[in-house]
């Protein structure tokens, strides 16, 4: 007996019947479902609310803790500074060489010079660093390079005065332009600030990098000539102190000091 095999048409409609059951099965479990489903929802949604409350919570004591500690070591380097300035006069002195990385700096009017081209130089050097922002050491070094260029008088004009901003962030070439009128700097006295890295760059070669800019130290360096040696001054000096270690480098008469 042949086996009979059912008509097309009537395979694909038992098909959609099948399925429109199922579908309509599917759909009253998921109504079945979606009742229980907000209850549910409410639940997890406690839950999780609970669960940010506490990791905020966690967060922000997290953030309140690093904010103290920066804070702290704020002070405390503020601290260390407003001491320093007691100290006007205290300072040590070594001689030491350094490597100048290739970087450029920018000048008062925003001009870009290599480093190699504002410290290579056959005239002497005086150079510091410091940050206009600054309310401890920097203004008692400005002040001193200030009063410096008063005692030398018609030595400026054989000499080169440098300034380095350890804050580029804040220390634009408009910045320092002020600052400079402040300080009544002479033509003898260049000020520069620079890329982040630049600057960080430059500060690590002469040894004054501390990270934070809070944490800098006061550091005059002095060069006679053209490949000599620096002369490394770490303290606050008076501009006499200055003068006389500025003479005592290059050779010449200085101060005798007190």
């Amino acid at each position: 007996m042949p086996i009979r095999r059912p008509h097309l048409l009537l395979t694909l409609m038992l098909a959609a019947l099948s399925g429109g059951l199922i579908q309509t099965q599917a759909s009253a479990d998921q109504m079945d479902n979606s009742a229980a489903m907000p209850a549910m929802e409410h639940h997890h949604h406690d839950m999780d609310a609970a669960a940010g409350t506490d990791t905020d919570a966690s967060h922000d004591r997290h953030d309140a803790h690093q904010d103290a500690a920066m804070t702290h070591d704020a002070h405390n380097a503020h601290q260390s500074h407003m001491a320093m300035t007691k100290n006007t006069g205290k300072y040590t002195r070594k001689n030491g060489s350094y490597t100048l990385p290739k970087v450029k700096l920018l000048d008062m009017a925003g001009q870009a010079h290599t480093l190699s081209d504002i410290i290579d130089t056959d005239k002497p050097l005086i150079v510091n660093f410091i940050f206009t922002t600054c309310t401890t050491i920097c203004p008692i070094m400005s002040a001193t390079f200030s009063q410096a260029q008063d005692i030398l008088g018609p030595e400026l004009e054989t000499l080169k005065m440098v300034s380095i901003s350890i804050d580029p962030e804040q220390d634009t070439p408009e910045a320092l332009l002020k600052y400079a009128l402040k300080f009544q700097a002479s033509p003898a006295w260049d000020f520069y600030t620079g890329k982040i890295d630049d600057i960080n760059a430059t500060l690590k070669a002469f040894d004054v990098y501390r990270g934070d800019k809070m944490n800098h130290i006061p550091v005059t360096l002095i060069r006679a000539k053209r490949d000599a040696s620096w002369v490394r001054l770490e303290g606050l000096t008076s501009a006499k102190d200055l003068v006389m270690e500025y003479h005592q480098a290059i050779g010449g008469e200085h101060f005798s000091k007190k």
